[in-house]
């Protein structure tokens, strides 16, 4: 039976909350016993023998996107269910062990992965053309009284447009920068 393995641990463990991503500057590679090694692409002496829950931990973490820790133990958890007491404090052990290394790197948890120059490009160089708008009002028949909820919203051109032909428009965006903008 599946069992949240942050249930066990203190409110106080920092690194359950945090958000991560696998470093970008990750490779891995395997030694003549077949052992797992991830080594940093910047510091490719520097080789970290990987056991099968770092090799399982680390899947749980993307080099393109962010996830919470406590979300990822949970995910390790639900997937193996066999997440045994014991093994909990090891595994926070673990994710921290990871970052200490540079496999896993903090990441803002507000903002994404646009920067603000991003941004700024995004907002100039990517119009929406009107007629992806249209689509959107034919197809959903959408009308004054039509909510309608533009998840990823960016800087809200499409939102903004949509606007146009229902009262009740929400753009929602992790990134502060693009909720800045809307």
């Amino acid at each position: 039976m599946y069992e949240d393995p942050t249930n066990n641990l203190g409110e106080g463990t920092a690194i359950l909350d945090c958000v991560l991503r696998q470093s970008q500057d990750l490779a891995f590679a395997t030694d003549a016993a077949g052992h797992c090694l991830a080594f940093r692409l910047a510091a490719p002496a520097q080789c970290v023998r990987l056991s099968a829950l770092d090799q399982l931990l680390l899947a749980c973490f993307n080099p393109e996107s962010a996830i919470p820790v406590r979300q990822a133990l949970r995910e390790v958890a639900r997937q193996f269910s066999r997440f045994h007491e014991s093994t909990d404090d090891w595994a926070v052990a673990a994710v921290a062990r990871l970052v200490e290394e540079g496999a896993l790197v903090p990441v803002a948890a507000q903002n994404g992965p646009y920067t603000r120059e991003m941004v700024h490009y995004y907002v100039r160089h990517r119009p929406v053309p009107p007629d992806v708008c249209n689509k959107i009002v034919a197809e959903g028949q959408v009308v004054n009284s039509t909510t309608v909820l533009d998840v990823g919203c960016g800087p809200g051109a499409i939102a903004l447009r949509l606007a146009d032909f229902s009262a009740h428009v929400i753009g929602i965006d992790i990134n502060q920068d693009f909720r800045t903008c809307c």
